[in-house]
């Protein structure tokens, strides 16, 4: 199978005011296939959300290619790569950014818009998505009156309105309870089994362990990787924690 994503030798480096260069990605390959679930961990600034910046198109490296595709990410104008994030990549990230003059309707659809996409389709999807994430009667709102798990299940629609190929997530669940968490990672498996390709950062082993693939990521770079076997009931996610939490040590994290 011809992998969607692959990064060959990526480097990147920070240049800090009248110092040398700071490695923040140091050589990084990896492939990632159609439909996979894929989670980097790793310690605060060892460079899991600059390699998945570069990996999605929100920044460039200093050095290396990321394939995407079948299509060259690397060195593609600004206007290029805005375009596909737009019409082929969804994001979530810890805080959603959502514009406060609009209701949640809004701002979910607003991708969908830009791309382009006929209003009623774009609404209609929305409000299917709402209905399957549990804010079906929400999104009328404006976002200062709903939680903030109800916010991250928005931003989950609003990154699935326009179908995906891929959709990243910098620590999706940072910022909730462990019942909106486990909600929101519930809603990602869900786009996961219809076909999206998933790729997360998390410091979380409840996270990591809905993956089917666990990165292992120190001083930029890649250490190790950690393969489940398929989850055959939820009853085994505690198992794969409990692998987890014994593998990350063993890796030196």
């Amino acid at each position: 199978m011809t992998p969607l994503l692959t990064a060959t030798e990526l480097a990147k480096d920070y240049q800090a005011r009248a110092a040398m260069p700071v490695p923040a990605l140091r050589n990084v390959s990896l492939a990632v296939q159609p439909g996979d679930c894929v989670t980097i961990m790793g310690p605060s600034g060892c460079g899991k959300t600059t390699l998945l910046n570069c990996l999605s198109g929100l920044d460039s490296p200093s050095s290396g290619t990321v394939v995407f595709d079948g299509q060259e990410l690397t060195g593609l104008p600004e206007k290029t790569l805005a375009a596909i994030r737009l019409r082929r990549i969804g994001f979530v990230f810890q805080h959603p950014a959502f514009l406060p003059a609009l209701s949640l309707l809004d701002n979910i659809v607003l991708p969908g818009f830009l791309a382009g996409s006929a209003r009623a389709e774009v609404v209609a999807r929305a409000r299917r998505l709402a209905a399957a994430t549990g804010i079906a009667d929400l999104v009328d709102r404006n976002i200062s009156q709903v939680s903030g798990g109800q916010l991250q299940r928005a931003a989950i629609c609003r990154a699935l309105v326009n179908n995906p190929v891929i959709v990243f997530g910098d620590e999706p669940t940072g910022a909730l309870n462990r019942t909106a968490a486990a909600e929101v990672l519930g809603l990602l498996s869900d786009a996961n089994r219809d076909g999206a390709t998933i790729m997360l950062v998390t410091h979380d082993v409840r996270v990591a362990a809905r993956s089917r693939r666990v990165l292992a990521m120190a001083d930029g770079a890649i250490i190790a990787e950690h393969r489940f076997e398929p989850l055959s009931d939820s009853a085994g996610l505690g198992a794969r924690e409990k692998q987890l939490s014994s593998w990350l040590p063993g890796v030196g994290l």
